[in-house]
């Protein structure tokens, strides 16, 4: 289960550009890492997490412009 948590957020940072996709990795890394009661772990998806929709806010807006 580490394993397949260690793939999870591994993929999530390699493909930190395209938003969308880390976006959608974050989840199942954070759902695998409160199982495993890592809340170190789940803290840190929680930022990331909050971190990458502000970014995507900021990202729109300026396409409006």
């Amino acid at each position: 289960m580490l394993l397949l948590c260690l793939g999870t957020e591994g993929i999530s940072l390699c493909f930190g550009m395209p938003l969308g996709i880390s976006v959608d990795l974050t989840f199942p890394s954070a759902m695998m890492s409160s199982y495993c009661l890592l809340f170190i772990l789940l803290f840190f998806c929680g930022s990331e997490l909050l971190i990458e929709v502000l970014t995507l806010v900021v990202f729109s807006r300026i396409d409006r412009i």
